[in-house]
């Protein structure tokens, strides 16, 4: 029986074009899967400069601050 089915040239056409089809959809889900854990990659990238920013910033003004609120009767 399947000697007779993929002896048949219509048949091994069909089962080209048919796995021609399967292997693009398969194409395009793996570079929609790249494409997402690049996305993600560049957003936690831009969280990290930013979270360092922050960071730099604060630290850069701590001095500022404490002296703002030296000998006001504050304590620690």
């Amino acid at each position: 029986m399947i000697d007779l089915l993929m002896g048949s040239g219509a048949v091994q056409w069909v089962l080209g074009v048919l796995a021609a089809v399967i292997g693009v959809f398969a194409y395009g889900k793996v570079q929609k899967r790249k494409g997402k854990r690049e996305v993600l990659r560049e957003v936690q990238e831009a969280d990290y400069e930013n979270a360092a920013e922050i960071y730099d910033r604060v630290e850069r003004n701590l001095d500022k601050r404490v002296r703002d609120m030296e000998s006001r009767g504050y304590r620690d």
